[in-house]
């Protein structure tokens, strides 16, 4: 499970004020110093992990891992499992987590400070599977054309069902002017070696021309069956792609992630998503209370946040451009690849002196060519034909080599050259 980082934990921090059995006000409470809990568990066998944070004063943006806290889940047969801090505020399960439809958990949270918190006890609601899956071609409000990932949701029984969903996408990334060709020897070291500032460049042996870009979702997405009218089962729209968007242009992979949600859950979120721009929450809304199911054991000391157990199914889909818009020029690469430059090896005015084991140099002493080629910016894209290595100190050309855009040629610009091991072409 992917952590997003926690534009919530702020939203909660500035908007929530949370207690199972009570209400209370915003303008009552020292927001300084408050636990919050994000606590996302499913029936995915899987170590599992559990975030704490506190947040910092009222209208602060900021907040700080909680570290060194014992966190647990325990079961109503008695049965523990620990949750050990394998970072910063991180706590993964010690075992593979395979919680049961059968059980209520609670989870159990105490700090180094001797703070002690409880959840309610809570039951994995019952599971939907992710059966259907598709991509459509469709318009957007604004009539821009593109697809869209639909799912089909739907209720096993009488009552609505509740759903949140997150993606991972993957997508191939195909440099247009792959060349083979990369950078060898850059060589700043201009007395040492005897031959002063150079590069060389030789045949690249790594793959470099088809290379893979990711990308997930951050914003919270829901859903449920209380959208249909007359029936418990409808198609739900969620991720819209438009034609000219980059990462459809070759090859591109959704992976999406349905939870199952208790209607509690999906009201604690429905509400927390209300709360879009947290710097705005105390202009936009009356300060009032959040419902949670995190409960302090220690008087007026609050924690925020939810324990959430999840019912969880996945899907995966490929769609390739060409099956969608045939007759369409791919959208446009996202590095500019028209231009052409020219760095130069040593700049107007060089000139470089030993004394005393020290460099002495009059005008520039950068090279733009080096400085483009280790600041990663720039590849290799032909041999300069103006150039005369030999009368570099007569002649105004001092740019041994053409250039363009790292990425123009070499795809890890923009992504990793390990293809996924569930990529299919």
């Amino acid at each position: 499970m992917p952590r997003n980082p926690l534009m919530v934990t702020l939203l909660f921090s500035l908007s929530m004020v949370v207690s199972c059995v009570e209400e209370f006000t915003a303008e009552t409470l020292n927001f300084e110093d408050i636990l919050v809990v994000e606590a996302k568990l499913t029936d995915k066998v899987e170590q599992q992990r559990i975030f704490l944070s506190r947040t910092s004063a009222l209208l602060s943006d900021s907040s700080q891992n909680e570290v060194g806290a014992n966190v647990r889940l325990v079961d109503d047969a008695g049965n523990r499992i620990l949750f050990l801090e394998s970072s910063s505020g991180v706590y993964t399960s010690a075992t593979i987590l395979e919680l049961s439809h059968d059980r209520a958990y609670r989870l159990e949270i105490e700090t180094r400070d001797n703070l002690k918190y409880k959840s309610s006890w809570e039951s994995l609601p019952e599971r939907n599977d992710l059966s259907d899956m598709a991509f459509k071609k469709v318009s957007n409000d604004s009539g821009e054309e593109g697809v869209s990932v639909a799912v089909q949701i739907k209720s096993k029984s009488q009552s609505p069902s509740y759903f949140r969903y997150e993606y991972d996408e993957t997508y191939q990334i195909i440099a247009p002017e792959y060349n083979g060709v990369t950078w060898d020897e850059v060589d700043y070291d201009y007395f040492g070696d005897g031959d002063g500032w150079e590069v060389t460049i030789k045949l690249e042996r790594e793959e470099s021309r088809i290379c893979y870009g990711k990308g997930e979702s951050n914003d919270i997405i829901l859903a449920s069956t209380e959208l249909f009218d007359s029936d418990a089962t409808g198609n739900f729209e969620f991720r819209f792609l438009s034609k000219d968007n980059y990462v459809i242009s070759n090859r591109y992979s959704i992976l999406v992630k349905q939870y199952s949600l208790h209607p509690d859950t999906y009201t604690f979120y429905n509400t927390i998503d209300s709360f879009s721009d947290f710097e705005s929450v105390f202009h936009s809304i009356q300060p009032g209370a959040v419902e949670s199911n995190i409960n302090s054991e220690n008087g007026n000391t609050i924690a925020i946040g939810y324990f959430d157990l999840s019912s969880y199914s996945e899907k995966r889909l490929f769609l390739s451009y060409t099956d969608f818009f045939p007759d369409s020029p791919l959208p446009p690469y996202p590095v500019n690849c028209k231009r052409i430059f020219k760095p130069e090896l040593y700049t107007e005015g060089f000139h470089a002196t030993a004394i005393h084991g020290y460099i002495e140099v009059d005008g520039a002493s950068n090279s733009p060519l080096m400085d483009g080629i280790l600041s990663g910016q720039i590849g290799f894209y032909a041999q300069n034909p103006d150039y005369d290595q030999s009368s570099q100190d007569l002649y105004p050309e001092r740019a041994p080599y053409l250039v363009k855009p790292l990425g123009c040629s070499d795809c890890r610009a923009l992504g990793s050259n390990v293809r996924p091991d569930f990529w299919i072409d």
